[in-house]
């Protein structure tokens, strides 16, 4: 298992699925949240979570000539899978039988099941609730009989099975929609903005409009991180012309545009409970190794490593290399992952503490001259923590 396991952010449930099926960031694979603004006429537009760049590990399945189920996992659905179930229900019952019924008469070689139940529980009452314990039980017990029906295929020699979730999520008890649509509006009424239950999408025009934005809701209590073009691109999200500004909002708070209820549990924010999941490695070709830390980025590599698939242009790295039968390899490797952990965590630190600056000059505690010196500083470390992050995955990816 992996003790400490990230996943993209936004940690919108698209955003992280199509990490988790291309072993590619946002920045990479192209959905950021399932908007885009077009400069060219002025119109937010929305992306299909089809398209993607980069091949899905589907699709490079397909090349071996493996049968792919999906279950449930959406962004398979035009893009490689053989059989495709959808459960609109989301019934957990209902999509243990299909799963079944998808490995014991179609013998898949590749099979993605999603649980979005224990999401909707989450959403509907909040992720502390009863309700979602009894629905992660109910999920566990889900889990044991789909390992048996594969056991009753024929299928555990080799099997790799892997755990984990697109995102977390956090309680919301209050909704900043009206002060931070006032904080936009104060600015230009005409200022693109979408909301996204824990994060505002904000699309200004560039240089002097934009700094506006940023003071302006800099400003509204509750606002957790403000993050630009440098910040973006140090959390591998973002294109750095179309994606504006994304403000994420502090633990217990929310903003929801009109069309969406109101729910007492969101996600999408860069909260540590948001943005921390689970991530198992289960078969017998797994010693029971604990990996310091991972990303969501990294699950697809493994599979295709697993699976004998050519190499793509992931962004993640393959963990097989990190165990064999006597477990870790090498203190020299397992400490390539300590040192993602730490860039990881410091890139976010940082982050908060150039947010932190952009609220002191709001709030006339800052002179602007004095904002673009610290600021520089902190985005400078910003890019070498990035290009450290990047290096270390590419020593991962040599070594194994």
């Amino acid at each position: 298992m992996v003790e400490d396991c990230r996943t993209v952010f936004p940690s919108l449930t698209g955003t992280s699925h199509t990490t988790l099926t291309t072993g590619r960031y946002p920045i990479t694979h192209g959905i950021t949240s399932g908007i885009r603004f077009d400069r060219r006429c002025g119109r937010v537009r929305e992306t299909s979570m089809s398209s993607y760049e980069g091949p899905s590990i589907a699709e490079l399945s397909k090349e071996r000539r493996y049968v792919v189920g999906s279950i449930e996992e959406f962004t398979l659905f035009t893009r490689g899978a053989d059989i495709y179930v959808n459960v609109p229900s989301h019934n957990i019952g209902d999509v243990t039988r299909f799963a079944k019924t998808v490995i014991e008469t179609k013998r898949p070689q590749v099979l993605y099941v999603v649980f979005f139940a224990v999401d909707d529980a989450g959403h509907l009452n909040g992720p502390d609730s009863r309700k979602v314990n009894r629905t992660v039980k109910e999920v566990d017990d889900a889990l044991g009989q789909l390992t048996k029906s594969i056991e009753r295929s024929g299928g555990p020699g080799r099997t790799l099975y892997v755990l984990t979730s697109d995102h977390g999520m956090v309680p919301v008890a209050r909704d900043l929609s009206s002060s931070l649509e006032a904080a936009i509006v104060d600015v230009d009424k005409e200022i693109p903005f979408r909301s996204f239950g824990r994060f505002v999408q904000i699309f200004p025009h560039m240089g002097t409009q934009q700094e506006e934005v940023v003071r302006s809701v800099a400003r509204v209590k509750g606002v957790d991180v403000i993050l630009e073009d440098c910040e973006l691109r140090a959390l591998n999200t973002g294109d750095g012309d179309s994606q504006g500004i994304i403000v994420s909002l502090r633990s217990g708070l929310s903003s929801f545009s009109r069309q969406q209820p109101k729910l007492p549990g969101y996600h999408g924010g860069l909260e540590d409970y948001e943005t921390r999941v689970p991530l198992i490695f289960h078969g017998q070709s797994v010693p029971p190794a604990r990996l310091p830390f991972a990303e969501t980025v990294d699950v697809a590599p493994t599979v295709a490593a697993h699976l004998g698939l050519r190499r793509a242009a992931f962004d993640g790295v393959s963990l097989l290399g990190f165990w064999h039968e006597l477990g870790m390899r090498s203190d020299g490797e397992r400490d390539s992952l300590v040192r993602l952990g730490e860039t990881y965590a410091r890139r976010v630190q940082l982050i908060r503490a150039l947010s932190e600056l952009k609220k002191e000059h709001a709030d006339e505690g800052l002179t602007a001259s004095e904002l673009r010196i610290n600021a520089g500083r902190i985005q400078r470390e910003l890019l070498r923590l990035s290009s450290r992050s990047a290096r270390i995955r590419r020593f991962i990816g040599v070594r194994t």
